[in-house]
C-alpha cells in the first residue's frame, strides 16, 4: 500500500558513506545464493543484514583507512551541557506578531495626538471654513505681543464699524496712556457666539480689561427669520471655538434621537481627538498651494470677488474691516427712494428668544474675571428706524437694553440715534462706512475706554 522509500534503511546508509573513488562490491558468492529462489524471504533478509552488509563495511574501512566523511555528514559541535536546540533558539529573529503591531501603531497614533493636543491651533485657524471665521478673528487678537486691553464684540456692525487702531490713538492723543484693543466682532454674530468667543480668549489666557459689546436688535427679534437662536452661521462657528464640555450646552444646535447624538459624539470627537479634529488644517498645511490631485479639495481656491465684495476690505492686524467704495450719500436711487418709512405697515417689533441669557452669561463671566462690560448700540442711519420700526417699539427696545445693563451691573450707551452721523458715514443703512467707523472709534476712545477704563474725561 505503501510504496514511499524509507527515509533511512540500510541501502541508503551505504549510498551515503560510500566514497566515490573507492567502490566496493559483495563477494560474489553471496550475491548469487541470494538471488536463488531457494532461500525463504527471512532468511535473506537475514544474509544482508549478516553478511552482506559487514562485509561490504569491513572492506571499505579496510581499503579507506584515511579517507573522511564528507563534510556534509559531520554534525557541528557545541558546548557540553548545552543542548543543539538551544543555539538554534536563540539566534533565530522572530518576526512582529500582528498584536505586537497593532499596540505599536496604538502607541504611535497616542503619541502623535498628544502633541497635536499641546499645540492644534495652527491647524484649527488654518482649517477654518474662511478667512474671517470666527476663531481666525480669535486668534489674531492674541497674536497681538501682548494680552488686549479691549475686546469689541458683536455682528457685522462692529467687525466694520470699529478700527482699534483709531481708538488707541485717541487714547493716547488724549490720555497720553497707551493702550492695545482688538476687534473680534464677526459677521452674523450673536450673543450667544460673543459669548463663547469671550470665554475662549479668557481660557486662552487673554483675558482683557474692557470688553465693549455691540448690541443687535435682531438678536432679540421674536419674529426674526430664521430666529438668532436657530441661525446656522453663528451656530457653526460657536462649534469652532467650544470646547468638549460644553456639548451639553450645545444640545440645540444637534438635531434629536440617533442623528443628534451621533452630532453630539462627532464634536466631542473633533475636540478630544487633534488628528480627526484638525484633519482639514493638516491636510491643507501639507498641500499648501497646490491645487491638484487630492490637494484641489483642501484648498480653498481662488474666487472672483463681485463688485461688493470688492467694498469689503481685509482686516488689519487688530481684526477692523472696512467698507469702502460708497455711502448712502453717494447712492442711486436715493435712500429715500431705497428705504421708505414704513409708516402705519411696520411690523410691530416683539422682543424675545434665548439670546440675552447669553449676554447675561457674558457680562457674569466677564465680571467674575474682573472684565468690565460696556454694552454699546451703534450708530444707525436715519433710515433704518423709520423704515423697519414703529417709533414706539425702538424706544420700547431702547429702554429695555438699558434696563437690562442697570441688572447686570454693565454700562450702557446708546449711539443709534447720534446726529453727528450723516449720510457719508454710512455704507448702507445700518454699517458705517471707514470714514462713519473712524468718528465712532474716536468717540469710543473718548467716551468709554477713557471714561470707563481710565475712568477720565476730556
Amino acid at each position: 500500500m505503501n510504496d514511499r522509500p524509507k527515509l533511512w534503511s540500510s541501502r541508503a546508509w551505504l549510498n551515503a558513506t560510500r566514497m566515490p573513488d573507492a567502490p566496493v562490491e559483495p563477494p560474489v558468492e553471496l550475491v548469487e545464493l541470494l538471488a536463488t529462489e531457494q532461500l525463504p524471504a527471512a532468511a535473506r533478509v537475514e544474509m544482508v543484514d549478516t553478511q552482506i552488509l559487514p562485509t561490504i563495511r569491513d572492506a571499505t574501512i579496510a581499503d579507506a583507512p584515511t579517507q573522511k566523511l564528507p563534510a556534509m555528514l559531520s554534525a557541528p559541535s557545541h558546548p557540553s551541557r548545552v543542548p543543539a536546540v538551544a543555539k538554534t533558539a536563540a539566534t533565530r529573529r522572530r518576526a512582529p506578531s500582528r498584536r505586537t503591531a497593532t499596540a505599536a501603531t496604538l502607541v504611535f497614533i497616542v503619541l502623535v495626538n498628544v502633541g497635536l493636543q499641546l499645540n492644534r491651533r495652527p491647524f484649527d485657524v488654518l482649517g477654518a471654513a474662511y478667512a474671517e471665521a470666527a476663531l481666525p478673528r480669535i486668534q489674531r487678537c492674541e497674536s497681538l505681543g501682548q494680552r488686549p486691553d479691549v475686546l469689541y464684540l458683536g455682528s457685522s456692525r462692529v467687525m466694520h464699524g470699529v478700527s482699534p487702531a483709531v481708538v488707541d490713538a485717541t487714547v493716547e492723543a488724549q490720555f497720553q496712556q497707551r493702550v492695545v484693543s482688538c476687534n473680534a466682532g464677526e459677521d452674523d454674530s450673536t450673543f450667544e457666539e460673543d459669548y463663547y468667543t469671550l470665554k475662549r480668549v479668557i481660557a486662552d489666557g487673554y483675558a482683557p480689561k474692557l470688553v465693549v459689546e455691540g448690541l443687535w436688535d435682531y438678536d432679540v427679534d421674536a419674529h426674526g427669520s430664521p430666529l438668532a437662536d436657530s441661525a446656522p452661521l453663528p451656530a457653526s462657528q460657536i462649534q469652532t471655538i467650544a470646547d468638549a464640555t460644553d456639548v451639553g450646552a450645545l444640545k440645540a444646535h444637534f438635531a434629536g434621537g440617533i442623528k443628534g447624538g451621533l452630532a453630539q459624539a462627532n464634536f466631542v470627537a473633533q475636540k478630544l481627538i487633534p488628528m480627526y479634529g484638525a484633519r482639514v488644517g493638516m491636510f491643507r498645511a501639507i498641500c499648501g498651494s497646490l491645487d491638484i490631485g487630492p490637494c484641489a479639495t483642501a484648498t480653498q481656491g481662488s474666487v472672483v470677488a463681485t463688485p461688493l465684495q470688492k467694498m469689503v476690505l481685509p482686516s488689519d492686524r487688530q481684526g477692523w474691516s472696512a467698507l469702502v467704495g460708497r455711502s448712502l450719500a453717494t447712492m442711486s436711487p436715493t435712500p429715500e427712494t431705497q428705504y421708505p418709512t414704513c409708516g402705519t405697515s411696520c411690523r410691530p417689533f416683539v422682543i424675545g428668544g434665548k439670546q440675552m441669557g447669553y449676554l447675561a452669561q457674558l457680562v457674569a463671566l466677564a465680571k467674575a474675571h474682573g472684565v468690565r462690560v460696556a454694552l454699546v448700540e451703534t450708530p444707525l442711519s436715519r433710515y433704518y428706524v423709520s423704515h423697519l420700526f414703529f417709533a414706539a417699539d425702538w424706544q420700547t427696545l431702547s429702554t429695555y437694553w438699558s434696563e437690562f445693563a442697570g441688572q447686570q451691573g454693565a454700562a450702557f450707551y446708546d449711539e443709534s440715534q447720534a446726529l453727528e452721523y450723516t449720510d457719508a458715514d454710512f455704507w448702507d443703512i445700518h454699517h458705517l462706512d471707514a470714514d462713519g467707523a473712524a468718528k465712532f472709534s474716536a468717540w469710543i476712545g473718548t467716551t468709554i475706554v477713557g471714561g470707563l477704563l481710565l475712568g477720565r474725561t476730556v
